[in-house]
């Protein structure tokens, strides 16, 4: 299945969890932390995929979902 960025947006947290096994509180804490806004959305995917083993789809999802949440996508 391939997830549209607004589709990334309304996952229910249990899936992101499922998926991730994280919520979505938590990766906004990890997200902020790394400080997406100052390194970008490439390297906090890199960050993700490197640091806490999730694959590409979820890194990508969860960084995007982040963007929205925080106002850094439109």
């Amino acid at each position: 299945m391939i997830l549209r960025k607004k589709d990334m947006q309304r996952l229910k947290d249990e899936i992101i969890v499922s998926k991730t096994l994280k919520s979505t509180n938590e990766w906004i804490k990890i997200l902020d932390q790394f400080n997406v806004k100052k390194k970008g959305y490439t390297k906090a995917t890199k960050h993700l995929l490197e640091n806490y083993d999730l694959n590409p789809k979820w890194a990508q999802t969860v960084v995007i979902r982040y963007e929205f949440r925080k106002g850094l996508r439109a």
